[in-house]
């Protein structure tokens, strides 16, 4: 949706009706939490109230955000935006509808039947879980999130076909860019995945456009908007640690916009509070669950410290180094279990949950000591990786999506989800989706990740290599690609989720260099 950013000569002034309009934020707000504490029949124990308490702050909170927010949002949205906005809507609701209630991956089953006990655990982000908590509490259906997504991938379209309206005013750009979004398959499957992966990418693209935006159009900030970009950075850096990555590149960017003093010192302001609140604050008010808290720091070292075992690797004592990775790691079965595109190890279950501080001091400080000393082995395994989950090599892989059978059809989740509204409209969408979900290298033409990811990350690179003809594509660029370095050396290539980021933000970079070259051409 439009956002307006203003000059320092013209900062925004509150309305007249700003008093009123806060009354009636927080009366709507509190009818929502009110009612999210009547719906507590999702809930099997009753273990979950301090979680609940803190998912109620947050409803409260968030509506109360919407609430006052959407008038004016409103007003200033044009009438081809509320067209995207509507026809988004309305497409992945035909989509949400068809695989009802959404593409669930096996982790994301794990949150929801924690919550379901009120648990919130760190692996999967305590962020991420408490949402769910509050999610689930206020409507209690799986298919809830589904719907929150696609609402939120219809605001994203309609947000960039503002931006590219505001900056270039041209309308078949605008559906370019929404036709070649709807046509990905892979952006019509992640906007319906029960993943944070999805929430992540969609307040990251968000940020890059608003950003970037800021950048080229105005270059400079009100108040507001930079405790805004801070608030996001600060919820992306808890929400996914990895995300901590944007901390390196915003602040870069946000050199570019010269703020005032005082919208500097509000930004600085909101990014603490943010990170105050959301890393702090929460945690200590909640109950969370027993999970290992090594977990996802084995996780990270799994994949390139695999592709070393499975080498005559540099070492200057490979017993002991082995030694001291066996005490955490199965390093036999790792060494099995290595294929070129994925090292299953973690989730097979191949460590041991009792090893002591100590023992999983030595195999952290082992590992990193390992992957750093052998950097052309991990380098040359994760472009093998690359290469299968892209199409330029062999290979083999299949995600894991417990909801697909041997048939393409969707097996939901026991207890989690309901009959789809139509048996033969979900039959025959899944076999869409189902593309989008298995990977056999070269040989297959409908895998989605080959011919979505390559194009957008060169269309990235492109843009950002091109910076001073570019400034507005390069910008988003950054934001995008702050991740990917990240991605590309810890996480399982097999799960394309991880490079939504990347495709989305392509299209979107996509649909801005088609606006720039029809005004080229027109003058």
């Amino acid at each position: 949706m439009a956002t307006a950013v203003e000059d320092r000569q013209s900062p925004a002034r509150p309305s007249a009706g700003s008093p009123r309009r806060a009354l009636g934020a927080a009366a709507v707000a509190a009818l929502v939490t009110l009612v999210a504490w009547q719906t507590g029949d999702w809930w099997d124990t009753g273990g979950a109230s301090r979680n609940l308490t803190v998912a109620r702050a947050l409803i409260f909170g968030t509506v109360f955000g919407l609430a006052w927010a959407i008038v004016p949002l409103v007003r200033r949205t044009g009438r081809i935006e509320r067209v995207v906005f509507v026809a988004w809507t309305a497409y992945l609701g035909l989509w949400l509808a068809a695989i009802w209630p959404g593409l669930i991956v096996p982790d994301t089953m794990e949150v929801v039947s924690r919550a379901r006990l009120g648990v919130v655990y760190e692996w999967f982000s305590y962020l991420h879980s408490v949402i769910n908590v509050m999610v689930l509490d206020l409507v209690p259906h799986v298919a809830t999130f589904g719907v929150l997504q696609a609402l939120g991938t219809a605001a994203l379209m309609a947000f960039a076909s503002s931006v590219l309206l505001e900056w270039r005013r041209n309308v078949p750009a605008v559906v370019a860019m929404n036709v070649v979004a709807a046509l990905s398959a892979p952006v019509v499957a992640n906007s319906l995945l029960y993943s944070r992966d999805t929430i992540y990418t969609l307040v990251q693209v968000a940020l890059a456009l608003y950003v970037a935006r800021a950048v080229v159009l105005r270059r400079t900030l009100p108040p507001a908007g930079l405790a805004g970009i801070a608030l996001a950075v600060g919820f992306l850096s808890v929400y996914r640690s990895d995300g901590i990555a944007l901390l390196a590149c915003v602040p870069l960017v946000l050199l570019l916009l010269r703020p005032s003093r005082r919208a500097a010192g509000l930004g600085a302001a909101a990014f603490a509070g943010a990170a105050l609140l959301f890393g702090v604050l929460l945690p200590a008010t909640m109950t969370l669950g027993e999970e290992d808290p090594h977990a996802y720091a084995l996780s990270l070292r799994i994949n390139p410290l695999g592709a070393v075992l499975n080498t005559d690797f540099n070492s200057p004592d490979k017993a002991a180094d082995l030694a001291a990775l066996g005490r955490v790691i199965d390093v036999e079965g790792v060494r099995q279990l290595h294929t070129p595109a994925d090292i299953p190890a973690f989730w097979q279950n191949r460590w041991n949950r009792q090893a002591s501080e100590a023992d999983f001091a030595a195999f952290t400080s082992t590992a990193d000591r390992l992957i750093l000393e052998n950097p052309r082995i991990v380098l040359r395994n994760r472009m093998e990786v690359f290469g299968t989950a892209s199409g330029l090599g062999g290979g083999q892989f299949t995600l894991p999506y417990g909801e697909l059978d041997a048939g393409h059809r969707w097996v939901p989740p026991e207890g989690l989800a309901a009959s789809p509204p139509s048996q033969a409209l979900k039959d025959g969408a899944i076999r869409v989706a189902a593309y989008t979900s298995e990977y056999t290298g070269r040989v297959s033409l409908h895998s989605a990740l080959h011919w979505n990811l390559l194009p957008w990350l060169l269309l990235l690179a492109g843009a950002l290599a091109g910076f001073r003809r570019f400034p507005l594509q390069a910008v988003v660029a950054v934001v995008i690609l702050c991740r990917v370095p990240l991605v590309f050396l810890f996480a399982p290539a097999a799960q394309y989720k991880y490079y939504y980021a990347v495709e989305l933000g392509g299209i979107v970079v996509l649909g801005l260099l088609l606006a720039h070259v029809r005004f080229k051409r027109a003058r």
